[in-house]
């Protein structure tokens, strides 16, 4: 069984961000199907939405769960070669990565005003440039918090970007 951390270290602290999809100011207003759409499109293509990865092979996807070999960017902190992960899709809901080094839940809600949420959450700790154990404090702490919201606000500017183009 993997698990995220030896018996002798400590989790890195986990880190979460949520943004409304639709804020006042944007033009491009997404529905949950075009939302859920992208989203399981950056299950299959994730190298369009996230700059560490430069392609991906699925090995396996019944629709539901996917299991994929991201390939990074040369140079991009992280172990060597392709990461592998199981990829559930609860949809319309939650789509959930799992990794030998990282759990990521990307979440779909809505907010007490009825206003579409997106959450990206990252359980012991935010791949790439933070600390892999301890506690985040200080500048180290807000530049992951940074991270995480950036990784929600370019995902919906790619699923609006796709969008145009698929026109």
């Amino acid at each position: 069984m993997s698990t995220l951390t030896s018996s002798t270290s400590k989790p890195a602290p986990s880190i979460a961000a949520t943004l409304l999809v639709n804020p006042a100011n944007e033009e491009t207003k997404l529905t949950i199907e075009q939302l859920w759409k992208g989203l399981e499109r950056k299950v299959r293509e994730p190298h369009l939405f996230v700059a560490a990865f430069k392609s991906c092979d699925i090995i396996s996807d019944d629709g539901h769960k996917v299991v994929r070999h991201a390939h990074p960017v040369p140079g991009f902190p992280g172990p060597p070669g392709p990461m592998k992960e199981t990829v559930y899709i609860y949809p319309n809901s939650m789509i959930y990565f799992k990794g030998e080094h990282i759990r990521v839940a990307n979440i779909v809600s809505y907010n007490e005003a009825g206003e579409l949420l997106l959450t990206y959450s990252f359980s012991n700790g935010i791949p790439g440039p933070f600390p892999r154990e301890g506690t985040l404090e200080g500048e180290t702490l807000q530049g992951a918090i940074v991270a995480s919201a950036g990784g929600v606000d370019g995902t919906l500017k790619q699923i609006r970007k796709l969008l145009k183009a698929d026109c």
